[in-house]
């Protein structure tokens, strides 16, 4: 069903509901109208930004940053540095990826 034969069935019931005769030329030339001016109004009036749309953006931005990073190569991957020494050792998080093993080049 177009547009345009939405707007018929539409004017047409809501002329009979009032009580109003028309032809059926008038009320297809009632419906281009309103065809026209519902165009008119979607065109030139307000609409906030859908937050799907946003939300999409932003994840698929995430997913970008996500994929460019590279394997951290002073922990190699793991997070964490660990040194041993005879005397003592050491388990510390990666100074570079901050212990998330993978960083943006």
């Amino acid at each position: 069903m177009s547009s345009l034969d939405l707007w018929k069935e539409l004017i047409a019931e809501s002329l009979c509901e009032h009580g109003v005769t028309a032809t059926d030329e008038q009320v297809a030339l009632i419906a281009q109208d309103a065809v026209g001016i519902a165009e008119s109004i979607s065109e030139y009036s307000f609409r906030p930004a859908d937050p799907m749309v946003r939300e999409l953006a932003e994840s698929q931005a995430a997913l970008k940053r996500e994929q460019e990073k590279v394997v951290c190569s002073p922990c190699k991957g793991s997070g964490r540095i660990y040194t041993a020494g005879p005397y003592h050792g050491s388990d510390s998080q990666c100074w570079k990826c901050r212990g998330e093993g993978r960083h943006s080049s």
